[in-house]
């Protein structure tokens, strides 16, 4: 099980908050050291990182339904693509 901070999470610029029970949290700001990456690529990289809870949660839903409907056959590259990214997210695969 990971052990992340619950979300859901949003951006607002570079800043990473949380929202749980009603409260926001900043949760990581991402920049860049001083002028290596522009504004616009700093905060879409925000946007990709507070993406990651509900992008975790829908690779758990795509792996069992493909379990789920022994799938494997058809789309078993897919699964093992998936397997894989989540247990880099789950800290199996550093």
């Amino acid at each position: 099980m990971n052990q992340h901070t619950l979300g859901p999470w949003r951006a607002e610029g570079v800043v990473i908050l949380a929202s749980c029970d009603d409260t926001l949290s900043e949760i990581a700001v991402l920049e860049a050291r001083s002028g290596s990456l522009p504004d616009i690529e700093q905060a879409a990289n925000a946007r990709l990182v507070a993406a990651a809870p509900e992008i975790y949660t829908q690779l758990q839903f795509c792996l069992r339904l493909i379990e789920d409907e022994n799938l494997d056959e058809l789309h078993g590259d897919l699964a093992e693509c998936v397997r894989a990214l989540l247990a880099k997210i789950e800290g199996e695969n550093t």
